[in-house]
């Protein structure tokens, strides 16, 4: 591992595939980002803050790395050969470096003044086609050509008239034709959408156009997992990256976030693709099993009492006809032995006069 003086940090959270911003992240995270930045300053260290918008915001306004632009040498090397090589009247070979020439110019399209060199270096390749009469092969690289630079000039001092016909007759062609868009589709900044895309997850593409954007020396990803306590964690370098270390848990009673940070500094940088994933299993929620109550030994169970019926009532119904009974035997023997009563039943009630 170099010497670090520049870091960007990636912060995401839960598992969810959602960079938090200033929110902490349970009890690990309190404080949030924040947090990690003070520690890391605290250490000497130079982090950028909104990495992923000062990456955007530098690719619109023209910054690009080095190593980005390679495509021009690679281009201008290709184009030079093929002019020597047209010189010497070597026209397979002129034509195979125009055509290596104009892809490494089409790598760069998205950037000004591209399209130019890629219009050049078409026209070329279709003059040298022309030459060799490939003449469907010349008039799709004179298309490509026009379409990149419409006002592109072509004449006898460059090339022989029979080739110019053919250029003008495409040129004419293409004026009676509506507009069309150059060759490979619209221009695209494919990597600010890379950039852009680490706001949902990270990515070795996107934390590679990150730290080329901003010229950093590492950036940071880091993924605290659903409990709250524990972290996932990888460095990024420009050649390389560390294996992902699960740091935690971090309390009172673990590590410090200063001592989780030394820990992920000090790992060797071995791997070449980033390996943190948001779904990574350690980074689920914490399933607590609530305990199985333990079963109870059949021969030491007490016998259950069967519940108690109301088994009263036929007992009462009977006394209460049995009273009745009697006083309406002893009252018909009364006035069996007496005629001067008489019997009158009313409703529920019993009663003589």
């Amino acid at each position: 591992m170099g010497p670090l003086l520049v870091v960007a940090v990636l912060l995401y959270s839960g598992g969810l595939g959602t960079p938090t911003r200033d929110a902490p992240a349970g009890d690990l995270l309190r404080g949030g980002r924040s947090s990690i930045v003070a520690a890391l300053r605290s250490r000497g260290l130079v982090v950028l803050e909104r990495a992923i918008d000062e990456a955007v915001l530098a690719r619109r306004e023209g910054w690009r790395s080095v190593a980005e632009l390679a495509f021009l040498a690679r281009g201008k090397a290709a184009f030079d050969r093929g002019r020597h090589a047209r010189e010497r009247v070597e026209l397979e070979d002129a034509a195979r470096h125009f055509a290596e020439a104009e892809a490494a110019y089409g790598e760069g399209l998205v950037e000004p003044g591209v399209a130019s060199l890629c219009a050049e270096a078409a026209l070329e390749h279709g003059v040298t086609l022309g030459e060799l009469g490939r003449l469907d092969e010349a008039r799709a690289a004179f298309a490509r050509a026009l379409a990149w630079s419409p006002r592109l000039p072509l004449t006898e001092r460059h090339a022989r008239p029979d080739v110019v016909r053919l250029f003008r007759e495409v040129a004419r062609t293409r004026a009676a034709e509506p507009p069309a868009s150059p060759p490979r589709g619209e221009a695209r900044d494919l990597r600010s959408e890379q950039v852009l895309a680490l706001r949902a997850a990270p990515s070795s593409a996107g934390v590679s156009a990150l730290m080329d954007a901003l010229g950093l020396d590492a950036t940071l990803v880091l993924a605290a997992a659903a409990d709250g306590r524990h972290l996932l964690a990888a460095r990024v370098e420009a050649r390389c990256n560390t294996r992902v270390v699960a740091l935690g848990p971090i309390d009172g009673a673990g590590p410090s976030l200063d001592a989780a940070l030394a820990t992920l500094l000090a790992q060797p940088c071995s791997e070449r693709e980033l390996g943190l994933r948001l779904d990574d299993a350690r980074l689920a929620p914490v399933q607590v099993v609530s305990p199985i109550p333990p079963r109870a030994d059949p021969a030491m169970a007490l016998p259950r009492k069967a519940p108690r019926r109301w088994r009263g009532w036929p007992f009462i119904v009977a006394g209460a006809l049995g009273v009745t009974a009697a006083v309406v035997g002893v009252t018909v023997g009364v006035i069996a032995s007496d005629p001067r009563y008489s019997l009158h039943v009313d409703g529920p009630a019993f009663g003589a006069r």
